[in-house]
């Protein structure tokens, strides 16, 4: 954030779970503690977010303040305002709105718009055409994400169904701790070590730096947010309805009780925007769980 960027004595530290820094043992040598909260403004982290993206392009003061109107009018045209309350997501829209990109209100067209800039960066920063060195020939990845605004996930198929992939299959383990971080050899399972690298440098998958000795042994990775991963899962249902029987048993395998089935529901409205029918088996799956439930 610009007020902190005049102060080169202090370490920022910007994490999205907290509560790991809670159990951390403090150093006998530290003279002050500071209390850590989360954003408790969206609206300040939207502006600030603009203003740094401003002042990079020589954007006058009157100018941003008109950019963060329109920003906030936008959110709430669209009916995005629970979107934005997510820390991690605001800043990908606002990155979306700056750059034109946020003018679609659909949240499947919002988060393809997000994957879709996360791949143009990493292939800015390796500084190649595309990700892909293989065929894909899966028609339904062509009617889902086959829009002139998101060529880069078109052109990158590949890459897109490894992710969504991994996604799917984390999401739905039975062992919720390793559904959100996972090690290196889950991932593997699904897509080769090229790709998870590629993934990486898009951002879409983060990996946490390890201090040990041995710095590749049981280094944790996870998505850049957990709805990005809840996403590309429902991308996978869509593109591959051949094996939706099994996909769907799966998921009910997994979400089956009243406390599961409460985490379900930002995938299930992924899957209302790309596929219809297996939404429809889902939304099944949950009135059945409610009113078993309800009846006990």
């Amino acid at each position: 954030m610009p007020q902190y960027l005049q102060r080169n004595n202090i370490s920022n530290i910007i994490t999205a779970r907290p509560w790991k820094l809670a159990n951390l043992i403090m150093s006998d040598s530290l003279t002050r503690l500071f209390e850590i909260s989360g954003v408790t403004n969206y609206t300040t982290l939207a502006e600030n977010v603009i203003t740094v993206l401003a002042e990079k392009d020589g954007i006058s003061k009157n100018d941003q303040q008109c950019k963060n109107i329109d920003f906030i009018e936008i959110i709430e045209a669209q009916s995005l305002g629970n979107l934005i309350k997510v820390p991690a997501v605001c800043v990908q829209l606002v990155h979306q709105f700056y750059v034109g990109r946020l003018v679609e209100g659909s949240r499947c067209s919002v988060y393809m718009n997000m994957l879709d800039m996360h791949i143009a960066k990493g292939l800015q920063k390796l500084q190649i055409e595309n990700f892909d060195t293989e065929e894909m020939c899966v028609n339904e990845i062509k009617q889902i994400i086959g829009t002139e605004s998101t060529e880069y996930l078109r052109d990158n198929r590949s890459l897109v169904h490894s992710a969504s992939a991994l996604a799917f299959k984390t999401l739905t383990d039975t062992n919720k701790e390793s559904s959100l971080v996972f090690a290196e050899n889950t991932i593997t399972n699904h897509m080769t070590k090229t790709k998870l690298e590629y993934l990486l440098q898009t951002g879409i998958i983060t990996k946490k730096k390890s201090f040990a000795l041995s710095s590749r042994k049981n280094v944790p990775y996870m998505f850049l947010h957990k709805t990005i991963q809840e996403f590309l899962a429902s991308l996978y249902i869509a593109m591959n309805q051949p094996d939706i029987e099994n996909i769907l048993n799966t998921i009910q395998s997994v979400y089956c009780d009243y406390r599961s089935i409460l985490d379900i529901g930002q995938l299930f409205i992924f899957t209302c925007g790309m596929c219809a029918p297996a939404a429809e088996r889902i939304s099944k799956h949950i009135t059945d769980v409610i009113t078993c439930v309800l009846d006990f």
